[in-house]
């Protein structure tokens, strides 16, 4: 509706696809650590909001990290329109576990205000579908309670990192 809201959000999903490349041109694509992938989407965001990780170490492949990114980045934009970033107070605790090379991991937000759940899918959930469900063949649980949002992930951690599968996929690789 609004053009420069538009150019402002694209411009944030555009830093945000950069950190994570950052990230992997760092460690030569060869994957990235989900604490520090974590730790790098979330930065902008915690303006006076309290961030918890929790979990053990877990390298990720290029190709779980993209798509993992990007959803915590739509997350994230999520928690500062709607939750727990929207006003000063407010946490997100974030913690995971990997079980049977699957990576489950938990969004829970604390905010001093109702969530409601949305009227309708707006892009950044249909971004997670896209590339959590579709993308990653993992699943994505929401439960809109009175205090905060909770989310859970799962992603398949043997999900095939070839470039040949990125290329069908319509990953470009290639620098600019």
């Amino acid at each position: 509706h609004d053009m420069a809201a538009f150019e402002q959000a694209f411009s944030a999903r555009l830093l945000a696809l950069s950190n994570t490349h950052n990230l992997l041109t760092e460690s030569a694509w060869s994957g990235v650590e989900l604490r520090e992938l974590l730790t790098r989407e979330l930065e902008p965001f915690r303006d006076g909001s309290q961030v918890l990780l929790s979990g053990p170490s877990v390298a990720l492949t290029s190709k779980v990290a993209i798509a993992l990114g990007m959803a915590i980045h739509e997350m994230a934009t999520n928690a500062t329109k709607h939750g727990a970033f929207r006003a000063g107070g407010g946490s997100v605790r974030i913690s995971w576990s990997v079980s049977d090379e699957n990576l489950r991991l938990e969004w829970q937000e604390r905010c001093g205000h109702p969530i409601v759940p949305p009227s309708r899918q707006g892009f950044g959930s249909r971004l997670i579908q896209q590339t959590i469900v579709r993308e990653l063949q993992g699943t994505v649980d929401t439960i809109y309670n009175n205090d905060g949002l909770q989310a859970t992930f799962t992603i398949p951690l043997s999900v095939d990192d070839s470039m040949k599968d990125q290329a069908e996929a319509g990953v470009d690789l290639e620098p600019a």
